[in-house]
């Protein structure tokens, strides 16, 4: 497999994954109770419901924007 196909493949994964993580963290957001609510149930904090929520949008839409894939994808490491 020649490098330009593995780079190809490497960006179309790394978009969908970007989506991915844009799409269940907006259905976080959008319903931002209901996520507090589970993560309180679950033992954790209140607040720790908002960071992953934001943290996933954020962390989507930081992997579809080149100059910021390291850092989001670190973030989300996390």
């Amino acid at each position: 497999m020649s490098a330009s196909t593995r780079n190809t493949i490497a960006w179309i994964l790394q978009g969908l994954a970007g989506l991915a993580f844009i799409f269940i963290g907006g259905m976080k957001v959008k319903d931002l109770t209901a996520t507090i609510d589970n993560f309180v149930k679950m033992g954790f904090p209140g607040w720790f419901g908002y960071l992953i929520a934001f943290g996933e949008l954020l962390g989507g839409i930081g992997l579809l924007i080149p100059r910021t894939v390291r850092l989001a994808a670190a973030g989300l490491l996390i």
